[in-house]
This record gives C-alpha cells, structure tokens and sequence, in this order.
C-alpha cells in the first residue's frame, strides 16, 4: 500500500511533468536538468521521454538544452562539496544516506577520476554524489570539466535521441529504426558493465 510520502512524491513529479508540457517546458526542463547534477533527486530523463515522444522533431533542442544545463549544474555540485560541504553538502549526504557512497567514491578517484566521473556522467549513476565528491576531494578541475562535458552531452543527445524513435515507431515503425535502437541500448548496457567494473 502505497504511503503518504510516496503520494507527495507522485504528486511533485507529476507536478513538474505537467509544467515541461506548459510553454516554459524547455526552461523547466533546464533547470531540473541544472540542479539534478548537484543535489536535485529526479532524472531529467523522466521528463525528456515523454517530451519528446510527444514530439519527435524536437529531440535535438531538448538534448542541447539539457546538455549545456546538466554540465553547468555538474560544476555547482562541485562547489557545493568545495566549498559548501559543511553546511549544504553535508544535509545532501544525511539527506540521501550517502555517507559510505562517499567514502568509496573517494576510493575510486585515487585509481582513476576520469573514467570514475565520466561512467557516472553517462550512466543512470546518481551523478550529484559524484560531483560533490569530486570538489570534496579537490578533483582536478580540468578532468572534472572533460568528463563531466564528454559524459553528460552523449547521455542526454542519446536518451532523447532514442525518444524520438520511439515516438516516429508510433506512426510507422521500420526495422532499422528498429535495429539502431537496439544497437544503442547494447552499447548502454556495455558502458555499463565496463563502468560498474571499474567504480568496483
């Protein structure tokens, strides 16, 4: 059964799913996708699907705006763990119980931050843990920017990318739309594997 908290959720999400439909979609859209990667708990991804799907056409100006928002977002969660972390990074941490995600994101910044922040750029990784980290631990600011640009730009043009096929299979399907979608989804799955490999 269903509780109240979960109600509320529901509610805000559909809240704010109802507001990207609205003139100003593409701002809101924009400023979910900013605060996400640094402390915001829903995936723009929940919104760009069914924007698009609405309409396909519209794939490119969404996976733009998006992009450029979720990159400059990235660089306010590592000022938030720069910075901030005693007051404001500090509640995110408690708030979402990422005390030991932490401590082991730390870990695998010491073997490899580039691949550890660009795996978690591109995949369904939360990314906001790891660009707090990141100025928690003083990451280099030029790898930081590298993969936080290189991740977050191919997950959000391929998640809308991906959308708008969906949307055209509605009204007319073909197999090598088909195909192209399946072939993307086996590279995510591989990205993946590979990243999960080397955040373990």
């Amino acid at each position: 059964m269903m509780n109240t908290t979960d109600t509320q959720k529901r509610t805000f999400k559909d809240r704010l799913l109802a507001a990207t439909h609205s003139k100003n979609g593409m701002w809101v859209l924009a400023f979910i996708s900013f605060i996400e990667s640094a402390f915001f708990p829903i995936a723009p991804d929940f919104f760009i699907i069914p924007m698009v799907m609405a309409k396909p056409d519209s794939w490119k100006k969404i996976a733009l705006w998006v992009s450029i928002a979720s990159v400059l977002g990235s660089f306010l969660g590592y000022y938030i763990g720069f910075a901030l972390f005693e007051t404001f990074g500090q509640f995110i941490v408690d708030k979402y119980n990422l005390a030991d995600e932490m401590v082991r994101i730390g870990d695998t910044y010491n073997k490899n931050a580039f691949w550890s922040l660009l795996t978690a750029a591109f995949t369904p990784i939360p990314y906001k843990v790891f660009t707090i980290a990141a100025g928690v631990f003083k990451v280099n600011i030029w790898i930081f920017a590298l993969a936080s640009l290189i991740g977050r730009t191919a997950r959000y043009v391929l998640v809308p990318y991906l959308a708008s096929l969906g949307g055209r299979s509605l009204s007319g399907n073909s197999y090598i739309k088909k195909m192209t979608t399946w072939m993307w989804f086996l590279f995510i799955i591989i990205f993946i594997v590979i990243g999960l490999f080397i955040l373990t």
